[in-house]
């Protein structure tokens, strides 16, 4: 600010303010202000949810997620999440299935193999009834169905179901499971694990999956330190 040193006033010229402090004159610049229009505002307004949705995902998923302060994956969920809300304001035909099927693959740990990649089990999202979400998981091989690195023992599979409003962004509901498969040859039979999950309409419904591999040493079983072995990813969506 610059000093007005001979004897000033108290007024605006323009977007100047002269004004007095301690018996001395000043004068000062008004901030420019900026004009939103309706299109900054509702941008604004949906990524305001975006941000929020990430948080709630973020929390619900947490069993999945080996590095939930990551801000650099908060920043890209955030922004995998706005660019989706953007993408629904012109597709309003598009059926909600096909809506949701975008925000399959989002990686919260970036690796050059995503889960699909390494877990070719597959597995079947449904909700049979009011209040249940169910993943059926078929027959399959480990050491067929399930890429892993070389002298693997185990593979832990982390499944986290993740249910939130997607008008609002509030959580609604969640849960997960913890699955070993010891890496090898033999049979796996195929299973149906149920979540005792509401699922209001309106509601975004994502399932991940993450996973670990253990290699067996002196006895014990230690998870592998190779960093391209951490995938962990949302493998399903629904929007009720």
């Amino acid at each position: 600010m610059g000093r007005i040193i001979e004897p000033g006033f108290t007024c605006r010229v323009g977007n100047l303010i002269f004004y007095n402090r301690g018996g001395k004159q000043y004068v000062r610049t008004v901030p420019d202000r900026v004009k939103q229009t309706k299109v900054t505002k509702a941008n604004a307004k949906i990524f305001g949810l975006a941000s929020t949705m990430g948080s709630v995902i973020r929390r619900q998923m947490e069993p999945i997620i080996t590095q939930p302060r990551d801000l650099d994956m908060q920043t890209r969920l955030v922004t995998f999440l706005y660019q989706w809300l953007l993408n629904l304001k012109d597709r309003k035909d598009y059926s909600k299935a096909n809506q949701a099927r975008s925000l399959v693959g989002f990686q919260f740990v970036e690796q050059n193999h995503p889960v699909l990649d390494r877990w070719q089990v597959g597995l079947n999202v449904s909700m049979p009834d009011s209040g249940q979400v169910q993943i059926k998981i078929p027959a399959f091989v480990p050491s067929e169905a399930i890429k892993a690195p070389t002298d693997i023992a185990s593979v832990v599979c982390r499944i986290a179901v993740s249910v939130c409003d997607a008008e609002q962004g509030f959580g609604i509901a969640c849960d997960s499971v913890k699955l070993i498969f010891d890496y090898n040859d033999k049979p796996v039979a195929a299973q149906t694990i149920s979540f005792p999950l509401s699922t209001p309409k309106g509601s975004l419904l994502l399932t991940g999956i993450s996973l670990e591999y253990r290699i067996a040493k002196k006895g014990y079983q230690h998870t592998t330190r190779n960093k391209n072995y951490t995938p962990s990813d949302i493998v399903d969506a629904k929007w009720v």
